[in-house]
């Protein structure tokens, strides 16, 4: 059933012009949110589908701690449709993302596999954090700016590095 709304809304999605992309999400959320928790099973559904526009929503929060996720990045960069940069914490509430830098995530491994791997699109910076979104707009908005930009330039160390 699933694959078969995939190729019907793959097919629409093309005809106005706009690519359709799966996000994988933590494997902790696997029960309430989705049925693929890893590139690797995204890529086998969208396989199956049979679709070779539909990408992937690569989301840095629900994948940091996946195995192999600096491997599995750089070989499948080429199907990565956008990225969403968010660090991690362990939540307290269900909103509790964190800017890139302020978290546990290696966000500079990451954004050098993706780098490595071919991945030249769009990143969003995606903080979903009540405790964030009640500062005073423009320090959010200088976190965030300088946290990417400070987990941009130190994805340099990571250059060239194998394994994970």
């Amino acid at each position: 059933m699933i694959v078969q709304w995939l190729r019907e809304i793959g097919a629409a999605a093309a005809d106005v012009g706009v690519r359709l992309a799966i996000e994988p999400m933590r494997e902790a959320n696997c029960e309430e949110w989705t049925i693929v928790t890893s590139l690797e099973q995204t890529l086998e559904l969208i396989d199956e589908v049979g679709d070779p526009s539909i990408g992937i929503v690569y989301d840095t929060w629900h994948l940091w701690n996946s195995r192999h996720i600096v491997e599995s990045t750089r070989r499948f960069a080429g199907r990565i449709a956008g990225v969403q940069v968010r660090d991690y914490r362990e939540p307290r509430v269900y909103r509790d993302r964190m800017i890139p830098g302020e978290g546990v995530a290696n966000i500079p491994a990451l954004l050098a596999a993706l780098e490595e791997g071919g991945y030249r699109g769009w990143y969003d910076l995606e903080v979903i954090s009540e405790e964030l979104w009640d500062l005073p707009p423009d320090e959010f908005a200088r976190r965030s700016v300088e946290g990417l930009l400070k987990t941009w330039d130190a994805r340099r160390a990571f250059m060239d590095k194998v394994g994970d």
